[in-house]
């Protein structure tokens, strides 16, 4: 049996890392709840069969009809994205939630109104959520967001915050203590900055399981997975194998020989392809059953 789980990474990113992630996940508890017949009430209460972390994310979207905290856009540096703002600077750091409050904010003159938004949400901490059943709560999926849609360290900065490196890690063991197999999705790719001072190389390394590297299927990839292997490899890590996503529903050439290519010039086992996915057939789409079952089972990489 797999070593307790994955590092999935990306060549890029917007490559379809959580795509990916969910497929893997809603398939496991699937099988899993089909062999022992253990309902989900029972998941809550005994060891998940699998959980989904992302140890930090970045770029909020708003969910309408609910009001959340106040405008992101009042933040300590003035701005956040590309919108400027005057307002006054933020009196100290933000929540560890990310959710601004209207206590959290200097708004200019005493008695002014807050600026209020819709409640901000993480699209993809919340795929996962509902990928594994909701089986731990979204601060221990993700323990730490940010608004601004670039990464993590960046979007921190402009909150006037760091990413916690720590948390980083102990979010990640505090899961794995909790579930029989974890999915732990990256922010980016392998070398994409997760924090300050690391990459996701650095995390990676850290927590040491096997990475599988999700690839995008159109001409240029060779190149960025083979990299990607590259710089896996050379961390002293194990490559799981590579994941190719069809982006586009119109496909180039090069789409019927990249798989070939990877394997046999990175050594490496490619474990399938997905479909374009149009985003209403999300929630439906299937992976292959031999796949689930050879995943969960993996053992050494073809030849490192």
């Amino acid at each position: 049996m797999v070593d307790h789980g994955y590092f999935i990474t990306g060549t890029d990113t917007g490559v379809g890392k959580t795509v990916f992630t969910c497929l893997l996940a809603r398939e496991l508890n699937v099988a899993f709840f089909s062999e022992t017949g253990r309902s989900f009430a029972e998941q809550k209460t005994t060891l998940a069969r699998v959980a989904a972390y992302k140890p930090v994310c970045s770029g909020a979207t708003y969910r309408e009809g609910e009001r959340g905290g106040v405008s992101p856009l009042v933040l300590p540096v003035g701005h956040v994205s590309d919108v400027p703002v005057s307002s006054p600077p933020h009196p100290g750091p933000l929540p560890h939630s990310g959710v601004l409050t209207e206590g959290d904010i200097n708004c200019g003159e005493e008695g002014a109104e807050s600026p209020v938004l819709p409640k901000p949400t993480w699209p993809d901490v919340e795929a996962l959520y509902i990928a594994t059943n909701a089986a731990f709560p979204r601060e221990r999926l993700c323990p730490q967001s940010f608004f601004a849609p670039i990464s993590p360290p960046a979007a921190a900065a402009l909150e006037g915050r760091e990413v916690d490196e720590a948390l980083l890690v102990s979010g990640y063991h505090w899961l794995a203590e909790r579930a029989e197999i974890i999915l732990v999705e990256g922010a980016g790719g392998f070398y994409s900055p997760i924090s300050k001072h690391w990459l996701n190389a650095d995390l990676a390394e850290r927590i040491g399981l096997p990475v599988l590297i999700v690839a995008p299927n159109r001409l240029g990839t060779i190149n960025q997975t083979l990299l990607t292997i590259e710089a896996v490899r050379q961390r002293g890590l194990t490559v799981a194998g590579v994941i190719l996503n069809h982006l586009c529903e119109t496909e180039d050439p090069s789409t019927a020989t990249n798989a070939a290519e990877i394997q046999h010039r990175g050594r490496v086992r490619i474990w399938g392809e997905i479909p374009y996915l149009p985003a209403a057939e999300l929630q439906s789409r299937r992976l292959p059953e031999s796949m689930v079952y050879e995943l969960w089972n993996f053992g050494p990489e073809v030849d490192s």
